[in-house]
Parts: structure tokens; sequence; C-alpha cells
């Protein structure tokens, strides 16, 4: 982002240009490996997707890169520009009309983005409408993380251990329903 504010993501113009629109389609599909198997490639898929939503406007999946982006910030320890540049993906992933990237979107911020600047509790509340949003547009490899990061931060905030093992129960019975038991 350089020295750019980030509320301006908001209003970058769509991204029309078909050939830019085919570039930034690889970067999204290729974003869950590099995450899993090669974090520098991770990284540097992040950035170029989000220069290119920079240079020519937000694409369809501009909203997935921006909470990702908070994710790498986070993790260099730039916590309110992560909060602030991933609230922008939120955002824009609610007026968008995407709805293959919401679950993703929400899982990653409330994940791995807005603990470091808002409560748990609000992180669990992103993290559940992860959920039902992956269970709505069969997401569910979402479901699963969801679920397992909703059993983990309802521990950080202290619910009771029977609450959490009941949950846990019926997360476990809906991943099986739904063939992504974890």
């Amino acid at each position: 982002l350089g020295k750019r504010t980030i509320e301006p993501l908001l209003q970058l113009p769509a991204m029309t240009d078909p050939e830019k629109l085919a570039l930034v389609a690889p970067h999204h599909r290729m974003n869950p490996a590099a995450t899993q198997t090669n974090p520098q490639l991770m990284v540097l898929n992040i950035l170029k997707a989000v220069n290119l939503a920079l240079n020519h406007g937000n694409s369809p999946v501009s909203p997935y890169f921006y909470v990702w982006y908070g994710l790498v910030m986070a993790a260099q320890g730039h916590y309110e520009m992560a909060y602030k540049v991933g609230a922008v993906g939120i955002r824009l992933d609610l007026k968008g009309d995407n709805r293959s990237i919401d679950a993703a979107v929400h899982m990653v911020y409330g994940a791995f983005v807005a603990f470091w600047r808002t409560s748990v509790a609000e992180s669990t509340d992103y993290l559940r409408r992860a959920l039902r949003m992956s269970l709505e547009t069969g997401s569910h490899v979402y479901a699963g993380y969801s679920s397992a990061f909703l059993t983990i931060f309802r521990l950080f905030k202290g619910d009771s251990v029977d609450d959490i093992r009941a949950e846990s129960r019926d997360f476990d019975a809906m991943l099986t329903r739904i063939g992504d038991a974890v």
C-alpha cells in the first residue's frame, strides 16, 4: 500500500479489464495451496493480487485478498493496519455479490485478524458467520476451519468446557454429514 491510506480501497473502481480479471483468478485459486506449502509464495501471491487491485480496481475476489493482506500485516506485527485492511475486505464482501468467497473472508478475518484489535467474542461472531456462509455456499472446507477455530476461541473466552464439548460434538456430526470430517 505504500503511503496510501486504507479507506480509499473501498472507493476503487471495479476491475473491468478482462485481461486483469484473468490474471487475478489464478492468484485466488493458488492461495490455499501456497498457504499450506510455501508461506513466502503465499505472501507474494497476496501482494500481487492486492497490487492488481490498486492499479486496476477491485475484482470480485479483492475482499478475499484484503483479509489475507491483513493476515500478513498481523504476522509482521502491524496489528492496526491488519485490522483496518481486513475490515475493508469484510465491508467489500458484504456489499459485493461473490458468495463463493464469503466463508473464506469471514473465517480468515475472525481467526487471524480481528482478535488483534477487538474482543475474542467478536472474532467468534465472524467465525459463526463464516460457518453459516460455508454451509450456505457449499464451501465445506471453511465449515471445518470455522468449527475448529470456534472451539479454540471459545476456550480462550473461558466458556464452559461442557458447552464447548457439546458444540464440538455437533460440529463433528455436521462435518461427518457433509463429508468433510476433519
